[in-house]
């Protein structure tokens, strides 16, 4: 008889993993002294995230892989081990199984296999995989010559911050060219394009309505227009190159620098 094992819930030891730790890292946030608000203004991260990281509310925090991203930024603010703390929180669970292989109800005969009808069949599967990658390659060439990765991105449109405003910041000796292909000009009198050249979390207010916030990866380009102005606030201000009205692409800012820069009409 045949016994049957449990399945792994992946979404449950996520949801212990996180109030294990959300509770770690409340603990030692209360042991410094420091609020919520305090630490959100450090790491950049919103508060309602901190305070379902410290509850363990999984299903308020974005995808696993951003949770990680957010713990570690969380325990690096209080001095701990923000690498160990993140991966302490598991992303990807492969449930095991422990049903008996298929060969083990073969009868004996056929597991009594010589030497050389092993050799047989190795030759033939490695006849039969060359000539199935040849013809894959042949038929589908541009699709492995070229291949664009996704784009992840977390969004919050139900942020109402106040934010500041800064002028259209100068030349940067550190600028790269756009985009090779440039986009026609658009018919509203503001128009942004960032590309990330590193990490960076990103907040978009166009015209004083905010249109986007969250953590965009590395070969991201996104663009945004508006009537009146932009407004651009960067964790990395370094990591992002900015495209106005299809001037020349220009650094937010140094690596690492937290920037907010407002970008408006021409008076033209």
């Amino acid at each position: 008889m045949r016994r049957s094992t449990p399945k792994i819930n992946p979404k449950q030891l996520q949801r212990e993993s996180l109030e294990a730790l959300g509770t770690r890292l409340r603990g030692a946030r209360e042991a410094k002294g420091l609020s919520l608000e305090k630490i959100a203004q450090q790491t950049l991260i919103q508060l309602r995230l901190l305070r379902a990281i410290e509850q363990g509310d999984l299903d308020t925090l974005p995808e696993p892989v951003y949770i990680r991203n957010l713990l570690k930024q969380f325990a690096n603010a209080l001095g701990l081990d923000g690498a160990e703390i993140a991966s302490a929180f598991p992303v990807q669970i492969e449930a095991q199984s422990r049903r008996s292989p298929v060969w083990a109800a073969l009868p004996l005969p056929l597991l009594q296999l010589r030497p050389i009808h092993l050799y047989v069949i190795y030759v033939i599967v490695v006849i039969l995989s060359v000539r199935g990658l040849s013809n894959l390659l042949r038929n589908y060439p541009e699709q492995f010559s070229h291949t664009d990765l996704p784009s992840l991105t977390v969004t919050d449109d139900s942020l109402k911050a106040p934010l500041s405003s800064s002028t259209k910041p100068a030349a940067s000796n550190s600028t790269q060219p756009a985009s090779a292909t440039e986009k026609p000009p658009s018919d509203r009198p503001v128009t942004i394009t960032v590309k990330l050249q590193a990490e960076c979390w990103l907040r978009v207010v166009a015209d004083g309505k905010p249109v986007f916030e969250g953590l965009l990866p590395k070969g991201t380009q996104r663009t945004w227009e508006a009537e009146q102005e932009i407004t651009i606030r960067a964790g990395n201000a370094g990591g992002v190159l900015v495209t106005y009205n299809n001037e020349k692409a220009e650094q937010l800012g140094e690596p690492n620098q937290v920037r907010e820069v407002t970008y408006q009409a021409s008076s033209q």
